[in-house]
């Protein structure tokens, strides 16, 4: 009688989202137990979940499908937590059984597809999120994990589909728009890259990387009033690049782009041709690039102007 009024006290406190007194009240039951019941071992597990420890919620979930292996939703909990303890093959295997017993559920499919990517099984991972796609067509993040396992393959064309398809659901999600612009940027289609850089901009102004990335988009495409738009904004937000001292070439040179970084730094010279500070790191561009005789004359200027 006991126990039940303990248990019933714990359930109030899960009830009332006090999950820390309430895993402490289920976990004290638990003590006076022999033989904790599925039930509580499922409520225990449930709460640590609450509270992210994830290594208690997969030991008392893993206690609960063992004592009752027909319940679709315990399973579903313990490969999240085998997931999130980074346990992801395990987490496939266990996402499979809650899926054997409730086939149609699209979160199961859409978690199963997420950790089979990170397993390096990608077919697989299409196949279940293009099953949980066609069970519940209007989820933005089903669409766009499908993308990501698209990515994953290197299938840049489909992964950019993909990504539109989850934009049509979710047009307002700054991430999106931003990985849209980078997956049109490696296929070249510079113009489209920059409306999808420009959208994730106005979503989510003030990224000093992303204003730049669409500028170079802009450049690229042919856009000069648009790219010094971007590149003004990329400067104004950056704050540890150096961008105002230096110019738009920090940003080159933080990607490893040398010979972009040299090109602008030798543009910036223009306005600043007495900048020691400049005509060293265009010194340095130039030495990635292998033009050593440039990057002499750039190290030479460089050391003549900071001697005066």
């Amino acid at each position: 009688m006991l126990n039940y009024i303990a248990y019933l006290q714990a359930l109030r406190l899960e009830k009332n989202k006090k999950w820390k007194p309430a895993l402490a009240a289920y976990q004290e039951i638990a003590k006076i137990q022999n033989q904790p019941s599925a039930k509580l071992a499922y409520r225990i597990g449930f709460v640590a979940e609450k509270i992210k420890d994830w290594e208690t919620a997969e030991t008392w979930l893993q206690r609960a499908v063992e004592a009752d292996p027909t319940k679709a939703q315990w399973h579903y909990r313990l490969a999240l937590a085998q997931e999130l303890n980074k346990k992801f093959s395990l987490a496939v295997e266990t996402y499979g059984q809650a899926i054997a017993l409730q086939p149609k559920n699209p979160q199961y499919l859409y978690r199963l597809g997420k950790v089979l990517w990170i397993c390096g099984k990608g077919e697989a991972a299409e196949a279940a999120l293009h099953k949980a796609i066609e069970l519940a067509p209007n989820n933005p993040s089903y669409a766009y994990e499908l993308a990501v396992a698209i990515r994953k393959q290197g299938r840049i064309w489909q992964e950019v589909e993909a990504l539109q398809a989850a934009l049509a659901l979710d047009a307002g999600n700054a991430q999106w728009q931003f990985e849209l612009g980078e997956a049109q940027d490696k296929m070249n289609r510079f113009a489209e890259a920059g409306q999808a850089f420009q959208a994730a901009n106005r979503l989510k102004p003030g990224n000093a990387q992303w204003h730049f990335r669409e500028g170079w988009a802009w450049e690229r495409a042919g856009d000069a009033h648009q790219a010094a738009q971007a590149y003004a904004a990329a400067i104004a937000a950056d704050q540890t690049l150096g961008a105002a001292q230096w110019g738009i070439g920090v940003f080159h040179q933080e990607r490893g782009f040398w010979a972009q970084a040299a090109q602008a730094y030798a543009a910036q010279l223009q306005h600043q041709p007495e900048n020691a500070q400049l005509h060293y790191r265009l010194g340095l561009a130039y030495a990635r690039c292998y033009e050593w005789q440039a990057a002499r004359n750039s190290y030479s200027t460089s050391l003549a102007l900071d001697i005066h």
